[in-house]
């Protein structure tokens, strides 16, 4: 601006979006299901069913995230804000599932 010239602002309108690949495959979620499952299934033919297990997810969400500017192309705006909201209520049910079910867990000690 000092010399007469306007700088465009920076486009920030995806900025939350860059770290989704990591925290999807391997944040606090993903590590402790892999833990809990492996205890749970101590023998050769569980753990081979959760190492297959994380194949077939590490396969989807690459798929998935490969196939996203495809995709997003193909649907309206209107109709991923729809998709986010809706998933987004989804995953909160899911938490609230989750508070409830703790609560009557400590509830019962």
């Amino acid at each position: 601006m000092l010399r007469g010239e306007e700088i465009a602002p920076a486009d920030t309108a995806n900025i939350a979006l860059v770290p989704l690949a990591t925290p999807l495959l391997a944040g606090p979620g993903a590590i402790a299901a892999v833990m809990v499952l492996t205890k749970r299934y101590e023998d050769a033919p569980g753990r081979l069913g959760v190492l297959l297990g994380i194949i077939a997810v590490v396969v989807v969400v690459a798929v998935g995230l490969m196939l996203a500017a495809q995709i997003a192309r193909l649907l309206r705006p209107s109709v991923i804000q729809l998709l986010t909201r809706v998933l987004g209520l989804l995953l909160s049910a899911i938490a609230v599932q989750f508070i409830v079910d703790a609560v009557k867990i400590i509830a019962v000690r």
